[in-house]
Formats: structure tokens, C-alpha cells, sequence
């Protein structure tokens, strides 16, 4: 590893350590973006993540309804910043990293969502992120209303019906709407979402090693994660590294005694043993 990758590794770690009401979102989701590429300095980016709040202010007016605060965030990074939803190219991996999608203006919902969060708390305005399958949804809260907005539509408002229908866009026809989809997510599982977007297309493109650093920069954002070190684990047995992985599965449950999916580690350690021996 680089000094470049490694210092970025460093201040991931530090940022970590925060709990979810301290991390500053848009700045943890760029520093994820940067050690992909460590030799790109960050100050255009937050220079421009700056620029996005304080045009938000300069555009807030009269925002006494929830509607209109969802209609300055849509006016502020699809109409003057000219973002977009990239519906040609989905599936580029760059959709997922937030100095790309920066760069290009267009990217994946959870990645224009950070955007829209960073924007609006830059404000003191209450909005979080949604547990929607497949599509990540934000919900803005203000005097007692309440809308559901879609970072990848320009911050459209959606009604029941749109969620409904959405949910069977994205899980098939006989899927059904359910109250979980629309509980609120913590900041770290927003990144985590954001990661495994990257993760999954350099799995697609049989590039295990990004898909390996992708899943250690998840782990230093959920060390407490069973699934993103089971995944490791996985990766890094597939690769002909039995020993690694056995000892990252072993080290995860001596520092996490009680963890309520040891069980399931202890399983896949007991597996890897095997392959050994």
C-alpha cells in the first residue's frame, strides 16, 4: 500500500470513531472516493460541496412547507448545478464514486442522495436516508409533514403509489410495499450502500482486487459488520489466501465475544479450517 492510500486509510479510520450524529457524510463518502484515487487531492471537491450549501441558502426564501424545501434541493443540484440521474450508463462504476459523480455530474441514487443530505443539514434541515430495496430514497421532515423524495429523479416527491409501484420495478411484479423499507438508515449504512454499489460492479468486472480494497474501506466503516468480514474472508479464501482469511474470521470474534451472528462466522472459520488441513 501507498503512503497516499495508507494516510487516506489513517483519517477513514479517525472518522470512523465518530459516532452517527458527528460524521459529516459527504466528507467520509469522498474520502471512500479517494483511495481510489490517492494522488487526487480533495479541496476542488469540498470546495464545490460548499458551494452546494451555500447556493441552497441563497435560493431558501419562504420554506414554511416541506414541499418547498424538497423543490429548493431539486432547483439547487439538478436545475443550476445540472446533476442528474445517470440512466445510460447505470452500471459505471464511476455512478459511485463521489468525486466522479462530482466530475460528471450524474450518478446512482445513494450517491446524489449524499449530496442532497449534505446540502440540507448544511441548513439544519432534518432529512435521513431510507432502507428502500434497490432504489435509496431519502425522507425530508419539517413542522410535522413529511416527504419522500428521489435523489435520482430531481428530488421528485413520491406518493404511495410511487413507492408501491417502485418497490416492483425493483423486486418484480408480485413484490409488496412494506413499513421496514421506510425506516430510517444511520449515516454509516448510507456508506456502506454506497461501497457495496462499487464493490459489486468490480465483482462484475472480475476485478477481485478493487473489490478486495472496496470491503476493507466497508470494514473501517463497520468493523462490526459480520457480513463485510464474511465477505473478505470469502473474497480472500477465492484467492488462494486460506490463512489470511482464517485469521481475520478469528480476529473479528476474540475482539467481539456475544457478537449476535458468531455463530455464522464461527461456521464459515470451521469451513476455511478444512481447507488447511
Amino acid at each position: 500500500m501507498n503512503a497516499l492510500r495508507q494516510g487516506i486509510i489513517s483519517r477513514l479510520k479517525a472518522a470512523a470513531l465518530d459516532r452517527d450524529r458527528e460524521m459529516d457524510l459527504a466528507a467520509v463518502a469522498l474520502l471512500l472516493a479517494q483511495a481510489d484515487f490517492p494522488s487526487e487531492p480533495l479541496d476542488p471537491f469540498q470546495e464545490h460541496l460548499d458551494h452546494l450549501a451555500i447556493d441552497l441558502s441563497g435560493v431558501v426564501g419562504d420554506v414554511d412547507r416541506v414541499q418547498d424545501r424538497a423543490s429548493a434541493l431539486s432547483e439547487v443540484l439538478f436545475r443550476i448545478h445540472g446533476y442528474a440521474g445517470d440512466t445510460e450508463t447505470y452500471d459505471d462504476i464511476q455512478n459511485a464514486n463521489l468525486m466522479r459523480v462530482i466530475d460528471r455530474r450524474k450518478g446512482l441514487p445513494v450517491a446524489l442522495g449524499i449530496l442532497l443530505i449534505h446540502m440540507a443539514r448544511a441548513q439544519g434541515w432534518s432529512i435521513t436516508g431510507l432502507n428502500f430495496p434497490g432504489h435509496f430514497l431519502l425522507r425530508l421532515t419539517h413542522a410535522g409533514e413529511q416527504a419522500i423524495i428521489d435523489p435520482f429523479r430531481k428530488a421528485k416527491r413520491l406518493t404511495a403509489e410511487n413507492l408501491v409501484r417502485l418497490v416492483t420495478q425493483v423486486q418484480g411484479p408480485r413484490a409488496k410495499m412494506h413499513a421496514k423499507y421506510l425506516k430510517s438508515v444511520s449515516d454509516r449504512d448510507i456508506l456502506l450502500r454506497l461501497q457495496n454499489n462499487i464493490k459489486t460492479r468490480a465483482l462484475a468486472a472480475e476485478d477481485t482486487d478493487h473489490a478486495l480494497e472496496v470491503l476493507e474501506t466497508m470494514s473501517l466503516i463497520s468493523p462490526d459488520s459480520a457480513t463485510v468480514v464474511s465477505e473478505l474472508a470469502i473474497l480472500e479464501a477465492e484467492a488462494g489466501n486460506f490463512k489470511q482469511a482464517l485469521d481475520r474470521l478469528t480476529s473479528f470474534l476474540a475482539q467481539r465475544q456475544g457478537h449476535p451472528e458468531a455463530a455464522q462466522i464461527l461456521a464459515l472459520s470451521k469451513n476455511l479450517k478444512r481447507h488447511l488441513n
